[in-house]
């Protein structure tokens, strides 16, 4: 089960609400992006590592709970996924599209845990 702690922000409750007062007309497209950084080290973990422990299962299913959330439930799904950086069984990288259920636009998804991504020198969900 998903845990939902995303869909509960403040920022969806909003979105959503933007979304269905209207003022963005009619939604034809979404392209949602999660940058991650993972170290190395966040991988010492063996099961991290594994089939079924990587930011796919982890990270981006929160992502589609917040498009499921804003725009309904998914109908037809395509994605790829790669693990070419360090090997490792689970996925590094992944790129999908979702449908919703009962709208006719795609919504594009990505996410990717790289070395070199955003450094750690910044904590985005700390109020400043």
């Amino acid at each position: 089960m998903t845990g939902h702690h995303r869909r509960h922000n403040p920022v969806m409750h909003k979105a959503k609400e933007i979304i269905e007062s209207g003022k963005l007309g009619r939604v034809l497209v979404v392209n949602a992006m999660f940058w991650l950084f993972k170290p190395d080290d966040y991988f010492d973990i063996s099961w991290r590592r594994e089939r079924g422990a990587g930011p796919v299962f982890l990270n981006l299913i929160h992502d589609v709970d917040n498009l499921r959330y804003l725009f309904g439930d998914v109908a037809a799904v395509q994605a790829r996924e790669s693990n070419a950086v360090r090997g490792n069984a689970v996925e590094e990288t992944a790129r999908g599209r979702q449908q919703p259920h009962l709208a006719n636009i795609w919504c594009s998804l990505a996410v990717e845990c790289s070395r070199s991504g955003l450094k750690r020198s910044h904590n985005w969900n700390r109020k400043e």
